[in-house]
């Protein structure tokens, strides 16, 4: 690539059409390069936004996992004859229960 000016300058003053050429050729690489350089930029952006977006369904799913945790914490406090069922007396009961309005708060 060194020396190209004094190519293209010697090729002008021999055949003046060239000029289309090398005009041509410059702005075709130009282009080129700066279609790659957009390229990469975009496909990091796009595998960043990747990674964001399984971090936060990570995260969804985590607080999910929680609630559901705390939710058979509350029924299993509130089940007080330990049937499996919590009656509509049981609930009541369990919503005056301290550690199940800690489990509700949260």
């Amino acid at each position: 690539v060194e020396g190209w000016v004094i190519i293209a300058r010697t090729a002008l003053q021999q055949q003046p059409w060239m000029a289309m050429f090398f005009i041509s050729f410059l702005s075709a690489t130009s282009f080129s390069i700066m279609h790659v350089v957009v390229a990469i930029i975009v496909q990091n952006t796009l595998t960043h936004a990747s990674h964001r977006n399984e971090e936060e369904s990570s995260v969804k799913l985590a607080k999910e996992n929680d609630a559901l945790v705390k939710i058979a914490q509350v029924f299993e406090l509130a089940d007080n004859d330990g049937n499996g069922e919590v009656t509509r007396q049981e609930f009541q009961t369990a919503l005056k229960n301290p550690e199940v309005i800690g489990h509700l708060d949260k």
